[in-house]
């Protein structure tokens, strides 16, 4: 007995591109999936706000999903960038290379965060404590009460206590000139990644 192809009107080529990006959306929707309602830091529990999805490029490429935790929801960017203990986590779908990410902060501390200057030694040791991620790896900034914390993969690689870097951190995402303006609305649960 063989085999009978039904032709569905499709070209191959149309059907390559369609299984490609099934498959390259994979990772994505999985790690989508993982994302946890509740989390413990600081001896307390924290909520997900929100999940938006970080693109790059002219071609939308997937970075990362972020997700935002907080002891009470909120809409209000004001509000969150007030709060005494918030994570935002990054989780990755895809690998980047030290250089690259390196590079994406600085670009958008110069970009995103320019009312606040006077930071450069603070945001170059930020950015140089960076290096590469995987997929499946995670991000995160801890926003407690006299500091920020960044974790990459669980270690702790960055600490601040400067208030104005923690405006400046929270500017890059949630300001008025965000980094991407459909992630800032996600994380501040007006749309974004349902989960």
């Amino acid at each position: 007995m063989g085999f009978r192809f039904i032709h569905t009107g499709m070209s191959n080529s149309t059907l390559k591109l369609l299984v490609m990006i099934a498959f390259l959306l994979i990772p994505f929707f999985a790690l989508a999936k993982e994302v946890p309602q509740t989390i413990h830091v600081a001896d307390k529990i924290l909520q997900l706000n929100g999940t938006g999805i970080r693109k790059a490029t002219f071609l939308k490429v997937k970075v990362y999903v972020a997700s935002l935790y907080l002891e009470k929801r909120s809409h209000s960017a004001e509000e969150i960038a007030q709060s005494p203990l918030a994570r935002l986590e990054l989780n990755f779908v895809r690998d980047i290379g030290k250089e690259r990410i390196q590079n994406a902060w600085k670009e958008a501390f110069d970009e995103h965060s320019r009312k606040y200057s006077g930071m450069d030694a603070e945001v170059s040791r930020f950015v140089s404590a960076f290096y590469a991620v995987k997929e499946g790896d995670h991000i995160s900034f801890d926003f407690l009460p006299k500091q920020i914390q960044v974790l990459e993969v669980g270690k702790a690689i960055f600490k601040s206590e400067n208030p104005d870097f923690r405006k400046a951190l929270w500017s890059i995402f949630i300001g008025t000139n965000p980094i991407q303006e459909d992630l800032k609305e996600g994380i501040l649960g007006l749309g974004g990644v349902n989960i």
